[in-house]
């Protein structure tokens, strides 16, 4: 998929879905690399994101406690794959505030942990997921079905995310959105 294309996440989204964007950006990480033999694929960006399924990448809600967040780590590394991806929001601004809409500027950061002895030697380094996870989804157009809008996920950088137990980064991006 080319950074060109957009994300869509086909379904029904349910009235109390905290934020259906979300959903459909997780959707799409997992869908990335689904379909993809990892030994045949030539592009590095999806053979990376094989790597991610339903059970490695999580949604953590603004107010989830710390005992929580550490619980979805510890379950997600735990599937035998050594790796887990959480999702995050952070707060939106109002970049042009005479603007019809408002258009909002949101933050959103991801947190990559991974359990380098469980994945082993010959398994992608942890940079390699953090490019791709950056390369996939910057200048992505996320689109929700039933809804009229969509929103544009532009990378801002990342960052080693210093932890006692795992190799961690978080990567940080924008969410371009119009309510």
């Amino acid at each position: 998929m080319s950074t060109a294309d957009p994300i869509t996440q086909t379904g029904e989204i349910y009235p109390d879905t905290l934020d259906p964007m979300l959903e459909a950006i997780r959707q799409s990480i997992i869908d990335a690399g689904a379909d993809i033999d990892p030994d045949t694929e030539t592009s590095e960006v999806l053979r990376s994101m094989h790597q991610f399924t339903a059970a490695q990448v999580v949604i953590i809600e603004p107010d989830a406690a710390d005992e929580q967040i550490d619980a979805s780590i510890l379950a997600a590394v735990g599937m035998a794959t050594g790796l887990c991806l959480l999702i995050l929001t952070g707060g939106a601004t109002n970049p042009d505030p005479n603007a019809p809409g408002p258009r909002l500027k949101m933050e959103l950061e991801f947190q990559l942990f991974i359990d380098s002895h469980m994945r082993g030697p010959a398994a992608i380094q942890p940079l390699k997921l953090v490019c791709a996870l950056m390369k996939y989804l910057h200048h992505t157009q996320v689109r929700v079905s039933g809804f009229p809008w969509y929103e544009e996920l532009v990378s801002t950088g990342f960052q080693s995310l210093p932890d006692p137990d795992y190799t961690a980064y978080t990567l940080t991006f924008d969410r371009d959105f119009q309510l």
